[in-house]
């Protein structure tokens, strides 16, 4: 069976024994979850679009997302087995590969600084901003992808290192990237797919 993707239709707290979807298609108890990071297991069958879920697997955290999250589900053999020894990530990850907080947007608004991977997810184009790092997130990374398929943008203060215009960073109506580092209290430029800046 092929993974079947769709969002999350409401906010899902850390401690929630429950999902709501957007679409409940494929959903089947005994079948793997992965929202955002977190990997989870359905236990029982759908309620409408309300999913009963185990949840933390593999090690991943058991954390709060967001309304319009990513989420899928499939086979177990759909889902890579941990090799003992090894990490295993699932979801958005850092670029060293290792696992990173996850965030999500849903709504036009101040992306928080904070390292780790940011999706802009609304249901239409958001208007996104972005402070300026403080001396003591010198070296940190920070993710920033759109996956809601519209023209996001992101408008750095002050404007991003390595990219020219004024720090206003537009994704392409087919999603897009922008890996950031923080050097000298600016967002730097190390990465970027699918953005434009102007």
């Amino acid at each position: 069976m092929a993974v079947t993707s769709t969002t999350l239709a409401s906010a899902c707290g850390a401690g929630a024994t429950t999902i709501t979807v957007a679409s409940a298609t494929n959903f089947t108890a005994g079948q793997f979850i992965l929202v955002e990071n977190e990997l989870m297991q359905q236990t029982a069958a759908v309620s409408g679009v309300v999913v009963p879920v185990r949840r933390g697997l593999d090690g991943t955290v058991q954390g709060a997302h967001a309304a319009s999250a990513f989420a899928c589900t499939g086979l177990t053999s759909d889902f890579p087995n941990p090799v003992p020894g090894w990490p295993v990530v699932y979801g958005p990850c850092a670029p060293d590969g290792s696992n990173a907080a996850s965030y999500t947007y849903s709504a036009a608004g101040a992306i928080s600084p904070v390292p780790g991977v940011h999706v802009i997810n609304g249901t239409g184009a958001l208007a996104m901003t972005l402070a300026g790092p403080t001396g003591t997130q010198e070296g940190m990374v920070l993710i920033i992808e759109s996956k809601n398929l519209h023209a996001n943008t992101v408008t750095a203060t002050p404007a991003y290192l390595g990219a020219a215009g004024t720090g206003i960073a537009t994704a392409a109506a087919t999603g897009g990237n922008l890996v950031l580092k923080a050097c000298g209290g600016k967002w730097t430029v190390i990465g970027v797919s699918g953005m434009a800046f102007t």
